[in-house]
């Protein structure tokens, strides 16, 4: 009885292994046809699996240049940008001395669209020089914005944000250069036209039981 193979696995036993004649187990060498056959029949296989590789590379370099969009709450945070110049009162506070102090600021869309960078500068009545960096962005899992700023005396504020019609409430902690930190809390409203608008904050020394005023003033856009 001759020696009987599975379909699937003839080719590769042809290719491969001496042929034995079913009739007088003589073995014999295969024909030049059935070589050429193989070979066409394994380069085929080598082809589709290439071209199938090719296919599920350019497949993951689209989906990789696919470059993420801003949302419509991130399209909010918009109204702030541009170039303002502000002045306002400070009170006595951990913070700095009491005062007044007039500046300038410069917001803008950063990194895609996606958070809003605010840079600004003022200068006190008693001569000091306060920098500050706020980056502002919209969390989609807590469905709210945060905030983080830096100040030019080390200290480092985390904010939530919430929006409601043209206020801005930012509620956080901020942390000063030496390690003690404060409950803020930050209201902003925009006049309806957009232009201006005026700005409020308070801190807590003792876990929000008291709260105390910590500046105010007003901004206006002096540009784009």
């Amino acid at each position: 009885m001759g020696v009987q193979y599975a379909r699937s696995e003839l080719p590769m036993r042809m290719l491969f292994s001496p042929q034995r004649d079913a009739t007088n187990h003589r073995t014999r060498s295969p024909s030049v046809h059935t070589i050429r056959r193989q070979a066409r029949f394994i380069e085929s296989r080598l082809i589709v699996l290439l071209a199938l590789g090719v296919v599920s590379v350019l497949a993951v370099q689209a989906q990789a240049a696919e470059q993420p969009k801003p949302g419509a709450e991130h399209s909010k945070l918009e109204r702030c940008v541009g170039r303002w110049s502000y002045e306002g009162t400070a009170e006595p506070s951990p913070f700095a001395a009491a005062g007044r102090f007039k500046g300038k600021a410069t917001t803008r869309m950063v990194l895609g669209g996606f958070f809003l960078e605010n840079r600004e500068e003022d200068k006190s009545d008693k001569g000091y020089i306060y920098q500050g960096v706020q980056l502002r962005g919209y969390d989609p899992v807590a469905k709210t914005y945060f905030e983080y700023a830096f100040e030019n005396d080390g200290s480092v504020t985390s904010n939530r944000v919430t929006l409601s019609g043209n206020t801005w409430t930012a509620t956080g902690t901020r942390t000063d250069g030496k390690g003690v930190t404060y409950k803020t809390r930050n209201v902003l409203t925009y006049a309806p036209d957009g232009r201006s608008f005026t700005f409020a904050a308070e801190y807590s020394a003792d876990d929000g039981r008291t709260w105390l005023p910590l500046w105010k003033g007003s901004m206006k856009r002096v540009g784009k």
